[in-house]
């Protein structure tokens, strides 16, 4: 029986293993693996992994779906609450989380910028595609309403 410490322990490993699944995760996808962006190195380095080895690849397999091919995996990308493994059901939050930032990036890149238009390609009220916004840290998206506002 071999013993290792927790993951939290192991310093440097949370990244070199985030490459790895990441890399694995694109591989089933049939994409080339996206690199690492500084910015969310920092944060897996940072994680607590309180899940270990099976949380850290939950949130990389997470990551590449949400990145939905793009050559580099940014903050955005990642869970924004743990992904536990567990039950089915127990990383749900953190998957309808990332799903929706990822609707949201899309509908404003679909209507180049327009939040209002975003807003009802979503059939949101416009109040609430910008809170929404603000909670996926997307509020300081400049669009072309921004434009209208300061006249």
């Amino acid at each position: 029986r071999l013993e290792l410490p927790a993951l939290r322990e192991r310093g440097g490993d949370a990244l070199l293993l985030a490459r790895h699944f990441v890399a694995r995760a694109a591989v089933r996808r049939g994409a080339p693996p996206p690199v690492i962006a500084p910015t969310l190195g920092e944060r897996v380095l940072r994680q607590s992994w309180s899940g270990n080895v099976r949380e850290l690849a939950n949130a990389c397999e997470l990551a590449v779906e949400t990145a939905a091919g793009a050559a580099r995996l940014e903050v955005e990308h990642w869970p924004a609450t743990p992904f536990v493994p567990g039950p089915i059901g127990c990383g749900l939050h953190a998957e309808t989380t990332a799903l929706e930032g990822r609707r949201l990036r899309e509908a404003l890149a679909r209507t180049h910028g327009n939040k209002t238009q975003a807003a009802r390609a979503l059939g949101l009220s416009r109040q609430g595609f910008l809170q929404k916004l603000r909670r996926h840290g997307l509020g300081g998206f400049a669009t072309l309403d921004d434009d209208r506002a300061a006249d």
